[in-house]
């Protein structure tokens, strides 16, 4: 029997991206699947655009934004509540090969404790250019290894590989992942959710698989690189709490080292370069509110 696959696309005020993609998803060669377009409360036009050009796929729309975690939370739930084997979680601004999706569900049926496969995504405007490959992670600079980032893909990598973690651009999560790994943790709302994720599904004994022959070309965020406050926030306030729940007592040391260098790094271009000041204000305060405890939607506490 084929598996019965949910292809997962969370829109937030971006239609023009979350239609390409559909588009793109509707000339997989999988047989078995369904598009699951989740909106996060846009308060434009978006939602009616998608729901005008596309009868034919199931819409959620939530009242309110609930964060990339929340938002993908509704969708997975609703997945699995359907009876789908696998849930396909798609960025909006990506694009998929034709065959990805048959490349993915294959790795993963032949790998009983693969539970979450990816494939190798590329630069949209870049197409032979990797993104990402999979990789580890750097403890020190607080963020992932490059990995074979910027690299050529010139057929060089083919056979499936495990890795450490996973961009969430892209994945396929069979149904074992959600009901016995869980979810994507909520309170961290954006930002290093899938590196989570990937660590939680490792420490219960399974494997995270790139596929390499199945391709999926992302845009890079757009929509983000218009708040560099909140993306500085949120990527360093949740990888505080991920070296916290998964590092080494080794790793946790070195981000611990590694964040105090940052932070003397930080106060000192902020000093001499003020187009920085919401980036470095983002740091500081995800800084602070990690050592506060605090996770959620940023809300400036007065």
């Amino acid at each position: 029997m084929v598996p019965k696959v949910a292809v997962l696309i969370l829109n937030y005020e971006n239609s023009q991206d979350t239609i390409e993609c559909i588009e793109s998803v509707k000339k997989l060669d999988y047989s078995h699947y369904e598009i699951l377009v989740v909106d996060n409360g846009s308060r434009d036009d978006s939602s009616a655009k998608i729901r005008n050009k596309f009868s034919d796929i199931i819409f959620i729309q939530n009242q309110a934004n609930l964060g990339y975690t929340g938002g993908n939370n509704v969708g997975i739930r609703h997945a699995l509540q359907d009876g789908y084997d696998y849930v396909f979680i798609l960025n909006n601004d990506t694009v998929v090969s034709s065959d990805a999706l048959t490349k993915l569900v294959s790795t993963a049926e032949k790998n009983p404790i693969a539970t979450l496969v990816a494939p190798m995504v590329c630069f949209y405007d870049r197409p032979k250019i990797i993104d990402s490959l999979g990789t580890g992670i750097n403890w020190f600079r607080l963020r992932a290894l490059e990995g074979v980032w910027g690299q050529e893909d010139k057929g060089q990598f083919r056979e499936p590989v495990e890795k450490m973690i996973m961009p969430g651009s892209a994945w396929l999560g069979k149904r074992k992942l959600f009901e016995e790994v869980g979810l994507f943790y909520e309170p961290f709302f954006i930002f290093h959710e899938d590196m989570d994720l990937c660590l939680r599904n490792r420490k219960k004994g399974f494997k995270n698989l790139v596929v390499p022959d199945a391709v999926v070309y992302h845009k890079i965020s757009r929509t983000m690189s218009r708040y560099p406050f909140l993306v500085a926030y949120y990527s360093t306030r949740n990888f505080l709490y991920v070296s916290k729940w998964h590092a080494s007592l080794w790793n946790r040391i070195q981000s611990r080292v590694g964040l105090c260098l940052l932070m003397a790094k930080k106060f000192f271009i902020l000093l001499f370069c003020l187009k920085e000041k919401e980036k470095i204000l983002g740091f500081f305060t995800g800084v602070r509110d990690f050592y506060l405890n605090r996770v959620g939607k940023f809300e400036e506490k007065v």
